[in-house]
């Protein structure tokens, strides 16, 4: 009988112990699997905020970067036609002097 009663002490303790653990414990194990999900949730929010930022910037920087190559076209056009001129004069001087 001795052996029946303990056993039965036993699994009456340690149902207690689990009831005990559970509201020890439950409360933050609720807390942080809601955190956990929250969390999860506002960082799916800023990585699309994120990834529209940078699609913003691209295309920024696109517009930026065509603008930049067409200024560098015309300076360019304008280059070579100042090197032409210098040329030309550079002949007419050389050849001026040859004449005296």
């Amino acid at each position: 009988m001795d052996y029946k009663d303990s056993g039965e002490v036993d699994i009456i303790d340690s149902q207690y112990n689990i009831i005990d653990y559970f509201t020890l414990y439950g409360p933050f194990a609720v807390l942080f699997v809601s955190l956990f999900f929250w969390t999860l949730k506002t960082y799916n929010t800023r990585e699309e905020l994120y990834r529209s930022e940078i699609a913003n910037i691209r295309k920024e920087y696109d517009i930026q970067s065509q603008r930049h190559h067409e200024i560098l076209t015309k300076f360019a056009e304008k280059y070579d036609i100042v090197i032409d001129k210098l040329n030309a004069l550079e002949i007419k001087i050389d050849t001026s002097k040859y004449d005296e």
